[in-house]
């Protein structure tokens, strides 16, 4: 609950300022992300509450609006890493390992994320929606 809180402050910030640099931390955190999900350890990736902080926080500077929108719809802090690992095309296997959520807990989150988005009671097109939004 608390890391919850302290992801959604992030998204509250003003209107960022994104430089190079912001940009290519990103890039290095997603890139960390991505080894992590390839490379669990006893089937856990290690991703600790800092990264994420680091990866909403550097997201959000880069995507404001995206961010405005979702945070507005009261996403749970699963479905807000969710989002977020999507909107960074994440694969679906990558993104359970990442979460420690597989099967119908992950399918259930996909479909809740798409109700409260977008109006639609299943999981399906939700990955198609997220990366096109503007």
């Amino acid at each position: 609950l608390e890391e919850a809180e302290s992801l959604k402050k992030l998204i509250k910030k003003e209107e960022p300022n994104t430089t190079n640099q912001d940009s290519e931390e990103l890039s290095a955190l997603v890139a960390r992300f991505h080894e992590a999900a390839k490379d669990p350890v006893n089937g856990y990736a290690m991703i600790t509450s800092a990264d994420w902080q680091g990866l909403f926080y550097l997201f959000e500077q880069k995507e404001h609006r995206f961010f405005e929108s979702i945070h507005q719809k009261d996403l749970s802090n699963l479905e807000l890493k969710v989002t977020l690992l999507i909107r960074l095309k994440f694969v679906d296997t990558e993104i359970m390992a990442l979460l420690n959520s597989y099967g119908s807990t992950y399918s259930n989150c996909k479909t809740r994320i798409n109700t409260k988005l977008f109006g639609t009671e299943s999981a399906k097109g939700l990955r198609a929606k997220i990366t096109l939004w503007k």
